[in-house]
């Protein structure tokens, strides 16, 4: 039969009992997971020094600046020549009356200068920073040059027509005439009287004479007219 069990009993049974007290966890030498050592990065190796020699793309550049700036002064004095050459290929007379020629000589000494003025700045900055005007420069220089060699050949025209057309008119003009005076003369000696033939025969003359006098002043006239025209351009 149970019996009962006072809180006296329970408090001495309690106070019996030893009081377990927990020991802190001891720590492990080595910490868990990966080393300091081991989760450091390993340091790439030293790049190699940069080599001296300079890359092709800069090497090509140097040489395309410098070929540019070697070959302006050349340009320069190529074109002045042909100027020269074809100015002087011109005749006298176009180059005194053509008021065109004196234009394109007064326009191709301003952009001889002006080439020479960007020819230095280019030189003095070491720099093709202004190598593009400088090709806008003479392609306009060109451009003056090729005007003045078709000048030229319209100049020449005067003289292929003279040559071509005026020139053979002229002669059957003057074989006309010749015809028209041997026809005369028959007509004379067959019609008329003999009292009045010598008449006749001397004013027939004296007409054929003044109609070739007028041909030949006409004819040289439309030469001179014909040159100037084409020289001088009107």
């Amino acid at each position: 039969m149970a019996t009962a069990v006072s809180l006296d009993d329970m408090d001495r049974t309690k106070a019996k009992r030893p009081i377990k007290i927990k020991k802190p966890a001891k720590k492990s030498d080595k910490p868990k997971g990966k080393s300091i050592a081991e989760k450091t990065t390993t340091l790439p190796a030293e790049r190699p020094l940069k080599d001296d020699k300079k890359p092709e793309w800069l090497e090509a550049r140097k040489k395309k600046k410098e070929k540019a700036l070697s070959t302006t002064k050349d340009d320069i004095e190529s074109l002045d020549a042909q100027f020269v050459e074809v100015l002087s290929s011109l005749p006298e007379s176009m180059q005194q009356e053509n008021e065109q020629i004196a234009e394109y000589q007064r326009m191709f000494g301003k952009l001889k200068r002006l080439a020479r003025m960007t020819e230095r700045q280019i030189l003095g900055n070491k720099s093709t920073r202004g190598i593009y005007p400088l090709m806008q420069v003479y392609r306009e220089m060109r451009e003056v040059i090729a005007d003045m060699r078709a000048l030229k050949d319209v100049g020449q025209l005067g003289s292929v027509l003279n040559e071509e057309v005026l020139t053979p008119f002229a002669q059957a003009s003057a074989g006309a005439l010749v015809t028209l005076h041997q026809g005369m003369l028959a007509a004379i000696k067959t019609h008329c009287h003999p009292d009045a033939m010598p008449y006749m025969i001397n004013a027939a003359d004296s007409l054929v004479r003044q109609a070739a006098t007028e041909v030949q002043t006409s004819y040289a006239k439309s030469l001179e007219r014909t040159i100037q025209v084409f020289n001088s351009g009107g």
